[in-house]
């Protein structure tokens, strides 16, 4: 995932190699740290605290019924649920799932979903995570795009952070979160 840090165009040095994919993009493996000590300006870092999984037993992780494994269901993207292909593709739904986390300052994404069939099937339908609430409509087509049922027409990593850029210089996002921090 490529995002801005510390004045480089992307974390990772040049071009984001195609056969890392992270597997668990969500909020919860971010990390925000403040650059040389600037107050004011977070740098936010993907992370992975796979050791710390056995907190999320019983909220974010659920298992898969082919595999037995506990997974993130939740962020996952349907073709990572269905037949257990993960891409950067793949991770690009979640981070849709990722951006909708800090829409709605740190929601569960499908609250009322159960269980791996159930959301497989309203997925399948067409179901996606609705609109925030203040979240521009411009944040949230890009959150649907990450979310397209066909991987080939989700956004690359660059795509998301051209875009990201725009809705920062045009205000869109932080309109979003604006009057809501608690």
């Amino acid at each position: 995932m490529a995002l801005k840090a510390e004045g480089r165009s992307s974390i990772w040095p040049g071009p984001l190699p195609s056969l890392i994919t992270h597997r668990d993009l969500a909020c919860r493996n971010i990390v925000l740290s403040s650059p040389d000590g600037h107050t004011g300006r977070l740098v936010a870092k993907i992370s992975d605290f796979g050791l710390a999984r056995d907190v999320y037993v019983t909220t974010q992780y659920m298992r898969h019924p082919l595999t037995n494994m506990l997974l993130p269901i939740k962020w996952m993207a349907i073709e990572s649920l269905i037949e257990g292909v993960y891409s950067c593709k793949s991770d690009m739904w979640g981070f849709g799932v990722v951006l909708w986390e800090i829409a709605t300052l740190g929601g569960t994404p499908y609250p009322e979903v159960c269980g791996y069939e159930t959301l497989v099937t309203r997925l399948r339908r067409g179901y996606r995570l609705q609109k925030p609430s203040g979240c521009s409509d411009e944040l949230y087509k890009l959150m649907n795009l990450c979310w397209q049922d066909d991987p080939d027409v989700r956004p690359t990593p660059d795509v998301v952070e051209e875009k990201l850029e725009q809705l920062l210089q045009q205000d869109q996002v932080g309109n979003t979160l604006r009057g809501r921090v608690v």
